[in-house]
């Protein structure tokens, strides 16, 4: 895995709080208005719609 990817991920579980949840998914919904259950996986189409439009408006950082 590439270091940057890695230390992204180490900051996201730290920041979500499920880092020693090993067997939840790695991106899970912040709130769901229909059932209330959080412990799922994020929609693939989620993904597109709400993650990977932040990370191209975002500019590279170099690692620390």
């Amino acid at each position: 895995m590439h270091p940057m990817a890695q230390r992204l991920i180490d900051e996201y579980l730290d920041a979500a709080g499920h880092r020693d949840d090993q067997k939840s998914p790695l991106f899970r919904p912040v709130k769901n208005n229909i059932t209330g259950t959080l412990l799922k996986p994020l929609d693939p189409p989620a993904v597109y719609t709400c993650i990977i439009p932040h990370t191209e408006k975002k500019p590279a950082t170099s690692p620390s």
